[in-house]
Order: C-alpha cells, then sequence, then structure tokens
C-alpha cells in the first residue's frame, strides 16, 4: 500500500492522480477515464504535459480523495478494490456508481462514510470512581488552573452612593 505522504492533493499534477487510481484499482487508461468522466485522449494530453480543464479535474479530484481515503481506511488496494467491485445494499455495483456521475459518486460516499469517518466517542472518565473521588478530582482540577468549569456564580456590582 502506497499511500502519497504529498501535503495536498491539489498540489499534484492531473497526470499523477491518475496513475496513483490506475495503480490503487488495477485499471488501464480506458476505465480510468471512465471512472473519472474524461475522455482516453485527456489522459493522453495530460501525459505529454497539456493543461487539463477545470471541470475534468474537480471530478478527478474527487474521485482520487474517495479512493485515497479508502485505501488508508481499508488497508491495501486489493481490499480497496473488492469493496468498490461489490455491490452496495440495493445490489448495484459501487464502481458502475462512481462512472455514473455526481450522483453515482455521492451515493458511493455516503456509503463509504462509515469507513472513512470514524465517530469519536467520549472516555469515561467516571470509571470506577466513587463520588467523593470524582469530587477531589474535579476540586483538584479547579484549584490547577484547569478549565473545568465550576457553579455558576452572580457577581454583584457595588452599590453606588
Amino acid at each position: 500500500m502506497e499511500v502519497p505522504a504529498s501535503p495536498s492533493v491539489l498540489d499534484l499534477r492531473p497526470i499523477q492522480l491518475v496513475e496513483e487510481l490506475k495503480t490503487w484499482l488495477g485499471l488501464a487508461d480506458d476505465g480510468t477515464a471512465d471512472l473519472v468522466g474524461v475522455s482516453r485522449r485527456s489522459i493522453t494530453n495530460w501525459r505529454q504535459g497539456k493543461n487539463a480543464y477545470a471541470a475534468s479535474t474537480e471530478r478527478l479530484t474527487q474521485v482520487h480523495a474517495l479512493v485515497s481515503g479508502l485505501v488508508r481506511s481499508l488497508g491495501d488496494e486489493a481490499q480497496v478494490r473488492l469493496w468498490l467491485r461489490a455491490s452496495d445494499a440495493q445490489g448495484r455495483d459501487r464502481l458502475a456508481l462512481l462512472e455514473a456521475g455526481e450522483d453515482g459518486l455521492r451515493q458511493v460516499v455516503n456509503e463509504a462514510a462509515s469507513l472513512l469517518f470514524v465517530t469519536p466517542t467520549a472516555p469515561d472518565f467516571d470509571a470506577g470512581l466513587s463520588d467523593s473521588e470524582a469530587a477531589w478530582l474535579v476540586a483538584g482540577a479547579r484549584t490547577a488552573g484547569s478549565h473545568v468549569p465550576g457553579p455558576a456564580r452572580r457577581v454583584r456590582k457595588p452599590r453606588s452612593t
């Protein structure tokens, strides 16, 4: 598994994104062109150093970001290929959905969300502490200058005479 360590996908040339997608998914130029919604000729032009249109690179970077995230989450390209080639809950091929355009990309991203984004859970700070031990910890944190909120206090203005 080789996930790029570049600071931003936007720093990469379009042909670099295409080559990474080809490697991760085991696709040829034709399959990659279909996946990102460009012509085979566009990929050839990018390989020759010609500039890409913004609309082409927008979709390319979206698909690249999805697949890159899947590679990171699933751990290797083979698992990503299996996941994309498998059917979704409605029996549709995910790779075919990606090739179908924006709606397909959105559907695959929504389905991949559980793999890509981990829902944070709050740690259990209370585990095994008695009420007096918890109160002691909170009081100690307040005196140490921590930002543990205490009870709200009303401050009175001095009376003017």
